[in-house]
C-alpha cells in the first residue's frame, strides 16, 4: 500500500522480526516469533538438541545441558545461528 503518494511502501501485515540474545549460557530467549508454535535448536550436524513451545510470540529454551559451540535455532520459517558459551 502506498503511503500518501510518497512512494513509500507500507506492509499490509505486521513484519515479525526474530530477536535472540547471544552469546548464551543457560537460556536462549527469543521474541518476535510471530505465529510459530515451536522453537527448535540444532547442532551443526543437524541433530535436534533442544526445543520449546512458543507462546505469544516469545519463548525461552534451556541450553544449560549443551556444550559450548555454535548452534542453529529454527522458529517457523526463520533460522538463526547462536553461540553457547
Amino acid at each position: 500500500v502506498k503511503n500518501g503518494g510518497m512512494g513509500i511502501e507500507t506492509p499490509r501485515e505486521p513484519v515479525n522480526t526474530l530477536i535472540l540474545q547471544t552469546p548464551v549460557r543457560f537460556e536462549l530467549k527469543l521474541s518476535g516469533c510471530g505465529d510459530a508454535t515451536d522453537a527448535v535448536v540444532y547442532d551443526l550436524r543437524g541433530l535436534k538438541v533442544a526445543a520449546a513451545p512458543v507462546y505469544n510470540g516469545t519463548t525461552t529454551i534451556s541450553v544449560a545441558h549443551l556444550p559450548a559451540a555454535l548452534y542453529i535455532v529454527r522458529v517457523g520459517d526463520k533460522s538463526l545461528k547462536f553461540t553457547k558459551r
